[in-house]
């Protein structure tokens, strides 16, 4: 498991027995160097444009776990028309809110 954070507060409060790894979205990964990953806490339209930037190592991955936190319908869209498949989605509730939390695969 590879832990990655842009923000240098963020990146600190990362347990120190983590592999870290201090960037921005999909940039710091190589690709296959993992077989997915979990994007959570921000919202469909900048998860879309991560995962657009991610190049090779987006299209590497076998499964992505997202949770965007608003603008659900704005990704589910770019996702349709990026060709990644839904494998599953589940309504989650958490701290009085109700969040969508996608598996999805990338296109083949």
């Amino acid at each position: 498991m590879i832990a990655t954070e842009l923000g240098q507060g963020s990146f600190a409060r990362l347990p120190q027995s983590l592999q870290r790894r201090r960037g921005d979205g999909l940039s710091v990964l190589w690709p296959s160097e993992v077989e997915g990953v979990v994007v959570a806490g921000m919202g469909g339209r900048t998860i879309a444009a991560m995962l657009e930037d991610g190049g090779e190592v987006a299209r590497s991955l076998r499964w992505l776990v997202l949770q965007p936190q608003q603008h659900l319908p704005d990704l589910e869209e770019w996702l349709h028309g990026a060709g990644y498949r839904l494998a599953a989605a589940r309504d989650v509730d958490q701290g009085g809110r109700s969040y969508r939390v996608l598996l999805v695969e990338p296109p083949r």
